[in-house]
């Protein structure tokens, strides 16, 4: 940097520059005196190269500290008895630029004194009428001040806060052209600090007090002091300070009067919505940010039913703020305002949906218009008013346009249906009978009409629409406002159960949804008589494809969960007619492909017994335990004895009356089936059954019947099954816990030398 090599001072400070970044925070100690000279090249005359060494500068802060900077290059402001002297204020910008993991606590120590003093000595000049003078001093403070966020930017002593924290609240009240500096430094803390309990107790509590613990009145008047320093959209980091400070103010404002924040916020987001117009994405993300809590913090409130009489007129004008904003010069932004229109319709629709409809009528338009680009927004944003105001409202207002006349047939708006499907809750079933069983009713008619006419790809249209109708039905199951309606439907159901394939499981998945909310229901059970029978019917028919095997699957679920609500007397009938008809099964001696169907049969009804037997009479369950008996000792099919020892899983681990005595009055012969050797390959697949039985019955054993389950344990272990050996495995744990409780030290010896023997697959005699 001699004068010598002045022609490359411009690539030289370049590569000072580097040094510092790439040396600065371990070799500061060698390198300051580089830094002192180029201070002085910076205070002389005309330098040439200024931005150069600004930024090598700005490096040598970046990586040794503003500390270490400032001990050996000061800034030279003086005030003393000999004039006021201002040098190196340059220096003021670059540290600004360059401050990083700084210190809160050498802000305080020398930052703070310094813009007191300049701002001590602006009024000064100012009562001595020297204006040029108190100018100066005036941006000499604000640059001072503009440090302030700068180390706040991931200060390496977040503690040293508190000693900051009065100053600050000072500034805010006292000095407006300041307020933005220490918004922005309180934000950029609370960012970083998100869970340090210091900024946690500051930003909830300290930084609304401009508002708390002042009258309501105060708290509105701050809030309108505030809007005379909205800095430009163009300036996103004061513009996000600005808004989270107004954000947590309209907060307290409606913690403690709600008319009055609901009388002010108006005005407060007509300006938030202004700024969906900016071109900088933080900007319009922060606007909707503020948007979103105050809807949270303020609207949701109002719109509550005990006190929306009260706010209905400022609710209104904030939702014709925002509808507003549906127009096409906000379209930059339309995916956050359909997110607020969401919002809206969640917090208020309830209780304000009269003023709302008008906006739903023009979001369904938008959806209808050729290739609009936010559909998901919009269908979320239309589900979350079905949700609040109801399918019938909605229906009311936003109607879906499939119609049916001598001038032909109109298919519009079939994307509601899906919205429907997903946010119907709690409605009515009535509802649905009188508006979209017809429906459904005249799409199957078109369908027929298509395709006897051979237009297939219309009869498709129609049987796809019809589909998705019956689809809402399982939504309006799902906790309706009138069970009671109910009675209305069951015919139907049971028709298209009997007589439509492809709405078997939409209408099963329906009645199990009736049953899961309503499981003591009157109405409910009164049907199982209905529609057991049908399901029964459907689950021992043999199935011709993929489909089928799922609508099997779907009923038996439905099945399971009628047979633990219907009357004791109806499932005995249909037990003692399952008995009747395996028995047939069994002694069918026909064809080939009739043994195949009586195959199928047969494990079908045995699913039928699983189901049934725990709900009977302990008499009931002593007859089929007598079949089930014979089953094993006669059936040479494994997928049939399989299907036995789940009905004795069933049957053990059932909490049913019937149940329970029959395991009471039969413990020994239920045992003893049981522990039947398991050597042929008919009996193997049965293993893990088997072994959960035992699992189940453990409690109940004595001490011999327990030394005798070890044998079957063990070869559970050996199982190519993993299921079995892990069932193996916990039975084996809980045989030591029950031993170990029954005869403790002595008994766990005696289960080591079972378990010894039970290894070579015999009980110790």
């Amino acid at each position: 940097m001699s004068y010598q090599y002045n022609k490359a001072w411009k690539q030289i400070l370049h590569i000072l520059a580097l040094m510092f970044k790439a040396a600065g925070a371990t070799c500061h100690e060698f390198m300051v005196k580089c830094l002192q000279s180029l201070a002085e090249l910076r205070d002389s005359y005309n330098f040439p190269y200024v931005n150069e060494l600004d930024y090598a500068v700005g490096a040598a802060v970046r990586t040794m500290g503003v500390d270490v900077v400032l001990r050996h290059v000061p800034y030279q402001i003086s005030f003393n008895e000999k004039g006021n002297e201002i040098k190196r204020s340059w220096m003021l910008p670059v540290l600004k630029a360059n401050i990083q993991n700084a210190s809160i606590g050498f802000f305080i120590e020398h930052f703070l004194p310094l813009a007191s003093q300049c701002r001590k000595k602006s009024e000064e000049f100012r009562q001595s009428d020297s204006t040029a003078a108190a100018v100066s001093y005036d941006l000499l403070q604000t640059q001072i001040w503009s440090l302030l966020p700068s180390f706040c930017n991931k200060p390496k002593d977040i503690e040293s806060f508190p000693k900051l924290a009065k100053v600050l609240g000072n500034v805010l009240i006292n000095f407006k052209d300041l307020r933005l500096t220490v918004m922005l430094a309180l934000r950029k803390l609370m960012e970083d600090n998100p869970e340090c309990p210091v900024m946690r107790k500051y930003a909830k509590n300290y930084l609304p007090s401009l508002c708390m613990h002042r009258t309501p009145q105060l708290n509105a008047q701050l809030i309108n002091a505030l809007y005379d320093y909205q800095p430009p959209s163009s300036d996103s980091q004061p513009t996000l300070a600005w808004l989270t400070t107004l954000q947590a103010a309209f907060g307290n404002l409606a913690r403690i009067e709600l008319g009055l924040c609901m009388s002010n916020l108006h005005r407060f987001m007509s300006l938030c919505t202004q700024l969906w117009l900016s071109d900088k994405i933080e900007v319009v993300n922060g606007a909707t940010h503020t948007v979103q809590v105050l809807i949270q913090d303020c609207v949701e409130k109002a719109a509550s039913p005990d006190v929306v009489s009260h706010h209905k007129t400022s609710l209104h004008k904030i939702f014709q703020l925002l509808e507003q904003c549906m127009s096409y010069q906000y379209n930059k932004a339309w995916k956050q305002i359909l997110h607020i229109l969401a919002l809206m319709f969640k917090a208020a629709g309830a209780t304000c949906h009269e003023f709302m409809v008008k906006c739903l009528q023009s979001l369904a338009e938008l959806r209808d218009s050729y290739n609009f680009p936010y559909v998901n927004e919009l269908d979320y944003a239309v589900g979350a008013a079905v949700r609040t105001m109801g399918v019938d409202v909605v229906l009311r207002h936003v109607p879906y346009q499939i119609s049916f006349n001598e001038k032909g047939n109109e298919i519009k708006r079939s994307w509601m249906l899906p919205v429907l499907k997903a946010n119907i809750q709690n409605a009515s079933i009535g509802f649905f009978i009188e508006h979209f069983l017809p429906l459904a009713s005249q799409c199957r008619k078109k369908s027929e009409e298509f395709r006897q006419s051979d237009s297939t790809a219309a009869a498709v249209s129609y049987d796809l629409l019809q589909t998705q109708i019956w689809s809402l039905l399982p939504s309006f199951c799902n906790k309706p406002k009138d069970i009671e309606s109910f009675p209305k439907l069951a015919k139907v159901l049971g028709n298209v159960l009997i007589n439509f394939k492809d709405l078997r499981l939409t209408v099963m998945l329906a009645l199990r949804k009736l049953m899961e909310d309503n499981p003591e229901c009157p109405v409910m059970r009164k049907y199982a008589k209905n529609y057991l029978p049908i399901l029964l019917n459907i689950y021992t028919t043999q199935p011709k494809g993929t489909d089928d095997d799922n609508i099997r699957t779907s009923t038996f679920q439905t099945i399971a969960m009628y047979a633990s609500r219907a009357e004791q007397s109806l499932l005995h009938e249909l037990l003692e007619s399952a008995v009747i008809k395996i028995k047939k099964a069994t002694e069918n001696t026909e064809d080939v492909k009739s043994k195949e169907e009586m195959k199928f049969l047969k494990s079908s009804i045995l699913d039928v017994i699983r189901v049934l037997l725990p709900y009977q009479h302990v008499r009931d369950v002593e007859e089929v335990f007598k079949f089930l008996q014979n089953t094993l000792k006669e059936s040479k099919d494994s997928t049939e004895t399989k299907k036995v020892y789940r009905i004795l899983q069933e049957l053990c681990e059932s909490e049913q009356k019937g149940s329970l005595e029959f395991i009471s009055n039969h413990l020994d012969d239920v045992i003893q089936v049981l522990l039947e050797p398991m050597e042929s390959k008919t009996l193997m697949p049965s293993q893990a059954a088997r072994v959960k039985c035992l699992t189940a019955l453990l409690l109940r054993m004595s001490e011999d019947q327990i030394v005798n389950v070890i044998p079957p344990a063990v070869a559970g272990i050996k199982s190519i099954n993993s299921s079995c050996r892990d069932y193996s495995f916990e039975l084996i744990t809980k045989i030591a816990d029950r031993i170990f409780q029954l005869k403790q030290e002595a008994g766990l010896y005696m289960f080591i030398d079972n378990l010894s023997v039970g290894l070579q697959g015999n009980p110790k005699a």
